[in-house]
């Protein structure tokens, strides 16, 4: 994948986050998004990679998007 791919299928994902606050944290619609974004992560950094673990590790709460550290 060349860069200029990764970075739209990253930016496509990216905006859709403004959509994803009005949903809960386990409708369809934010389950679907969570999945496409994890799976755009594995393809541009590679399977059991840090990115892919520091997004798994990302918690979404009322809204707001919050990383908490380990």
């Amino acid at each position: 994948m060349t860069k200029t791919d990764a970075l739209r299928r990253l930016q496509g994902q990216v905006d859709l986050i403004d959509s994803m606050k009005q949903q809960k944290r386990f409708s369809p619609e934010f389950r679907k998004w969570h999945r496409d974004t994890e799976i755009v992560v594995e393809r541009i950094f590679g399977k059991d990679t840090r990115h892919g673990k520091d997004f798994t590790r990302v918690h979404y709460n009322l809204g707001a998007f919050n990383s908490v550290e380990a």
